[in-house]
């Protein structure tokens, strides 16, 4: 069985962020599905929880200062997935094969210091939060993974195939 060594480095410590950490139970304030409009004074409904991010935003934005907010991705546990949404179990090797552009599939891993089972990723879920709150969140997770190349490019490469879609009207005559 092949290894999956090479999917992910551990980090320890820092505040340092980049393309590819993966921050476990971070905490989310989702904007209400029922938010008026307009809205009203000072309370704005919200509903807060917890969810496992990767970073999207590009390393190099991140380590440059070029960017105040950080693009990020929820990530499940499958069975955790698969209870949530029952049709993900029939679509794991679609997943796999990448012909089901809304999700990816990151590796399992398991050493001594920190354990991963195997995840989805769901790229139609963008999470947007401030890159100062995900360093302190980012030095509180301590050990915690990060994708190693070319893992980290290749899903940022499937966020950007699932949101370039362009379907055609029409198909070509021959």
């Amino acid at each position: 069985m092949p290894s999956n060594d090479d999917w992910y480095e551990v980090v320890s410590g820092g505040r340092e962020l980049l393309q590819g950490d993966l921050l476990s139970e971070c905490p989310i304030i989702q904007a209400d599905d029922n938010m008026p409009y307009p809205l009203p004074g000072d309370a704005i409904p919200a509903k807060r929880g917890d969810s496992d991010i990767v970073i999207l935003t590009q390393s190099c934005d991140l380590a440059n200062d070029k960017m105040t907010m950080v693009l990020c991705c929820p990530h499940f546990d499958v069975d955790t997935a698969r209870r949530a949404e029952p049709s993900l179990a029939s679509n794991l090797k679609d997943i796999k094969k990448e012909r089901f552009f809304r999700y990816a599939l990151l590796a399992a891993y398991s050493s001594s210091e920190i354990s991963l089972a195997l995840r989805i990723v769901d790229l139609g879920t963008a999470i947007v939060l401030p890159k100062a709150f995900l360093q302190k969140v980012a030095a509180a997770r301590d050990p915690r993974l990060r994708l190693c190349p070319p893992y980290r490019e290749h899903l940022s490469q499937a966020f950007a195939r699932f949101y370039m879609r362009v379907a055609r009207p029409t198909e070509p005559q021959i």
